[in-house]
């Protein structure tokens, strides 16, 4: 079956690789293309039967600090999306487009984000608390998203390109995503508007159950490098907060979600995945 959203990220990084401009695809897709990536390679994961990765509707794309900061790389991507024939939905980092779907019209929705720029491109910028863009450039912002500080490093590279022809595209590490999944639960585990943070929860279970041996040891690695940033700390917080137990709101909320789905999650294996986050967040 023909996958939209696969179709609209190659058409953007086919687009993209002659300018040198790398994709990070984070959010729900950037998660299922993970789960598939680490069932098709048969490594060993922490908790092996886990569900589908959720359904989306969205591209959430990072870019990295040296892109963000430099229109040359910035101008190209807009250009790219004009050529796609999207509209900004909101001006200038948040894109969306009709596409014919199956016989039907289904809309595709792309953000950007970027973490806070290093100290030494902040004079190539403009930015506040919520969009950052280059100094000489005004096409494209991406949304700033503090707790992606970890978004750069060891990234996955997920190869999407069709008919031997190679096409990369990068994933951020398991540790990035407990990091954006958590700051996320918690902006949404009271708010009913969101359903309550549901599908941010399934997320974390996602993320961690697919996380292998070598992701783990990276992940105390990253946390070891990270330990005294204010993010990392914040997550910790909340990871003692929400999944302190097999009771505690978090895991209330990935029950609810599991629920909806129609999946039977093994109440050994929740345990193990609320042991091992607590581990991980120590």
């Amino acid at each position: 079956m023909i996958d939209p959203l696969r179709v609209e990220l190659k058409a953007l990084a086919e687009d993209l690789r002659v300018h040198g401009i790398p994709l990070i695809v984070g959010g729900g897709y950037g998660l299922l293309l993970r789960t598939d990536l680490i069932r098709q390679s048969g490594s060993r994961m922490l908790i092996p039967d886990i569900p589908t990765a959720r359904s989306t509707e969205d591209l959430d794309i990072f870019l990295k600090a040296e892109v963000i900061s430099d229109p040359t790389k910035t101008e190209p991507i807009r250009e790219a999306l004009d050529r796609r024939g999207y509209e900004p939905i909101v001006k200038h980092f948040q894109f969306q487009r009709e596409i014919d779907y199956m016989g039907r019209s289904r809309r595709v929705r792309v953000d950007f984000l970027a973490a806070p720029v290093p100290e030494e491109l902040e004079q190539k910028v403009r930015a506040d608390r919520v969009r950052v863009r280059p100094r000489d450039s005004k096409g494209l912002r991406a949304h700033v998203t503090p707790e992606a500080l970890t978004v750069e490093e060891s990234l996955v590279p997920v190869d999407i390109g069709e008919g031997g022809e190679s096409l990369i595209i990068y994933l951020p590490h398991p540790f990035s995503y407990l990091l954006l999944k958590l700051h996320a639960l918690r902006d949404r585990v009271h708010d009913e508007s969101t359903e309550y943070g549901r599908h941010h929860a399934f997320d974390l279970y996602t993320t961690l159950a697919t996380m292998t041996e070598e992701e783990w040891v990276e992940s105390m690695r990253i946390k070891e490098r990270h330990k005294d940033s204010a993010h990392v700390l914040e997550a910790q917080r909340i990871a003692n907060d929400l999944f302190a137990d097999a009771t505690a709101l978090g895991v209330l909320r990935l029950r609810e979600h599991v629920r909806s789905i129609g999946y039977d999650l093994d109440q050994e294996q929740l345990i193990y995945f609320v042991e091992s986050l607590q581990e991980l967040m120590a």
